[in-house]
């Protein structure tokens, strides 16, 4: 049986070895100096980008989306509205139970 630590030192066995020690990430300098890769500093042919347009009004319920101005524009390749987004689906466990999706349970986008 391993010797229990004193009160007032962290156990240093292999699940906390580094509790209470100095520790330098490997990409510590890149993230410093600003050389390091995030994903949105990747490009790719044909990438697409996003633009969230979210209303003035708090809690204001939308009626109507018209696309058409929009779509018109050059670059624009789709809009994408909360009737495009699928409904909350239900969920199966690792066991094969059905866990019924809430109906009160909000689409994406909402």
């Amino acid at each position: 049986m391993a010797a229990k630590a004193p009160d007032n030192q962290l156990p240093t066995h292999p699940p906390y070895k580094l509790l209470g020690q100095n520790y330098i990430t490997p990409d510590l300098i890149a993230k410093v100096t600003g050389k390091a890769k995030y994903a949105e500093d990747y490009r790719a042919d044909g990438m697409l980008f996003t633009k969230l347009l979210l209303s003035p009004v708090p809690h204001g319920h939308v009626r109507h989306i018209d696309a058409r101005e929009a779509l018109a524009m050059p670059g624009v390749k789709a809009i994408l509205t909360v009737d495009d987004m699928p409904k909350p689906a239900d969920a199966m466990t690792d066991l094969g139970q059905r866990i019924p999706a809430n109906p009160l349970g909000e689409r994406g986008l909402t």
